[in-house]
């Protein structure tokens, strides 16, 4: 069975830094985005406007903003 030292010393000598950057840009790039759906619902709705002919619109508008900000916090 693996040690937490040497999954420690494996996650340390596998890191590379250019994508760590990356996810941390596209998580606040997310997180903002959240905000601005729950800031400025009606350009939401316009967004999944074309879809208004099928079931579960609501759900959508109420899905896509708290996907965003736990997105990106994650």
């Amino acid at each position: 069975m693996m040690s937490i030292k040497s999954l420690n010393k494996w996650a340390n000598a596998h890191t590379y830094y250019p994508l760590d950057l990356l996810r941390i840009v596209l998580g606040v790039f997310f997180f903002l985005k959240g905000i601005q759906f729950v800031a400025q619902t009606h350009m939401l709705t316009e967004l999944i406007g074309p879809l208004k002919g099928y079931g579960g619109v609501m759900l959508l508008v109420h899905y896509i903003a708290p996907a965003h900000l736990v997105g990106g916090l994650l």
